[in-house]
């Protein structure tokens, strides 16, 4: 065993909990998607959409993100649908940065939500310790949150025979204690564990689950349509604009008449909103239709 390993049994939990959380939280995400006739992008082959195993989305900047499950409308293996939920998850194992952590995922996620007008969700899945001030800084920002705190997780862990539950300050000798038995944790026992957390964790997935649902299924109760009209005028200054602007002949000269483009605003009962501006009346239809689809 590496002296890293034993400096860290951190790294290897972590990889062991991911694995957990994609058989208990992943796995029950794909079914939500196909029931509602959907498809749930995560890690792995998808080779008529993207070249590795990754699942990444670029916002309006060209930042790649790298994304643990994305819920596409008219999407399937074969063909890259329409984003309505992204949704992120992250472990910890004590407090400490946790409000790091909740910027850098709502670093990643707001951007993409402001990019694809489509997304009607945005969700993290949080293992492990977290503090509340961290846990309120994400869903301040919109971002519905699954905590799954970590002793919930070390229960689960414990009934099969797995402690993870060591001190901060433990010795080098306790850590390598630990990761020895991660490393023998057999692929029956992880499926235990991934049993027993799933019932754990039930309720709190399921109000998870209603409101994504809620956010990708409900219809618009309201679509807002507002053409825009009016020359461009460009001036080097705040004062020059003034000047201008208060010059009879100029107001009068004016057009107000041509559409130059269109916003849309579309309301849901969950008082979400989707808006988007466009050029002409040709994009403002394909978005619609995006949205609608």
């Amino acid at each position: 065993m590496a002296a890293d390993d034993i400096a860290s049994p951190g790294h290897k939990l972590g990889q062991i909990i991911g694995v957990l959380l994609e058989r208990t939280v992943g796995a029950s995400l794909v079914v939500f998607a196909k029931r509602h006739g959907l498809h749930c992008d995560r890690q792995g082959e998808r080779p008529a959409v993207r070249a590795g195993r990754k699942v990444t989305w670029q916002d309006s900047r060209g930042n790649p993100h790298d994304l643990d499950y994305v819920v596409e409308r008219n999407g399937s293996d074969e063909s890259k649908g329409n984003p309505v939920a992204f949704i992120e998850s992250a472990w910890r194992r004590y407090t400490k940065h946790s409000r790091n952590k909740a910027g850098e995922l709502e670093g990643a996620l707001l951007p993409l939500r402001d990019t694809y007008p489509t997304i009607r969700f945005l969700g993290v899945i949080l293992a492990g310790e977290y503090s509340e001030g961290g846990l309120q800084q994400i869903r301040s920002a919109g971002i519905e949150v699954l905590h799954i705190p970590f002793a919930t997780i070390a229960t689960a862990f414990r009934r099969h025979g797995l402690e993870i539950d060591y001190s901060e300050r433990a010795t080098a000798a306790q850590k390598a204690k630990l990761n020895r038995a991660l490393e023998r944790a057999s692929g029956t026992t992880l499926d235990l564990i991934s049993s027993t957390l799933t019932d754990a964790i039930r309720p709190d997935y399921e109000a998870f689950e209603r409101r994504l649902q809620v956010g990708v299924t409900e219809a618009a109760t309201r679509v807002r349509v507002m053409a825009l009209f009016g020359d461009e005028t460009v001036y080097g200054s705040v004062r020059e604009a003034i000047r201008e602007l208060e010059k009879p002949a100029v107001v009068r000269a004016l057009d107000l008449n041509t559409p130059r483009g269109y916003e849309v605003f579309i309301d849901y009962p969950s008082g979400a909103r989707v808006s988007g501006r466009f050029q002409n009346q040709a994009e403002l239809i394909q978005f619609l239709k995006r949205v609608a689809s």
